[in-house]
């Protein structure tokens, strides 16, 4: 990935916004290529949208960007919010 991955240093930079901590943006936030967490995660989680290389074999393109949550443990995993996230008003970006 074309990300570099920090795992547990990554540090919160600001709150996505006072007026807009929710989640519509967080994803202007990814959107825009920012990394964004909730302040209730674990220190090192966050969220970033990623961009899938082309393959070509077999010949399938795989150009739909999609949204990975990053991990301490440095494993990363598809990102979907639940509920209490679509909800929460505690969005951060991060560096």
């Amino acid at each position: 990935m074309a990300n570099q991955w920090r795992g547990a240093s990554v540090e919160v930079k600001q709150a996505i916004s006072p007026d807009d901590p929710d989640f519509a943006g967080a994803l202007r936030a990814l959107k825009a290529g920012k990394k964004t967490r909730r302040a209730t995660w674990p220190r090192g989680t966050y969220l970033q949208v990623v961009k899938p290389p082309v393959v070509t074999e077999p010949a399938i393109e795989m150009a739909l960007p999609f949204v990975v949550c990053f991990r301490p443990d440095k494993t990363a995993v598809p990102y979907s919010p639940g509920h209490d996230s679509l909800l929460a008003e505690d969005w951060e970006l991060v560096e």
